[in-house]
């Protein structure tokens, strides 16, 4: 699961980056759940241990994986929220850079 969060920002405040635009330019924390740092921290660190025991599953059982969360990684962009409307979900302008990673790497699955 790709999350907008990542091990850099998570320890901040980010009701700073919460603006009610549209889908484009806006930013919530996760639909209309209010955004507290606890609930971000606690969201950020179950994403991450559900990534974990995923690709440990699918190791074990030879299944291959394209990993969104790593793909989507924002740890080293400059605007966290580049590509989601909050910490879950894609923007709509972001659904084709998604399409085209998963024909890629669906090419890369069949080799």
């Amino acid at each position: 699961m790709p999350t907008a969060l990542n091990s850099r920002i998570i320890g901040r405040d980010l009701s700073s980056y919460i603006k009610g635009e549209d889908d484009e330019t806006g930013f919530r924390f996760l639909g209309n759940v209010q955004y507290r740092l606890e609930y971000a921290r606690l969201g950020y660190e179950h994403i991450v241990e559900r990534n974990a025991i995923t690709r440990e599953v699918c190791a074990e059982l030879g299944v291959r994986l394209i990993d969104l969360f790593a793909l989507f990684d924002t740890e080293n962009l400059d605007d966290f929220r580049e590509h989601f409307i909050d910490v879950l979900h894609l923007r709509p302008r972001s659904y084709p850079l998604l399409v085209e990673i998963v024909y890629e790497h669906i090419g890369e699955l069949l080799e």
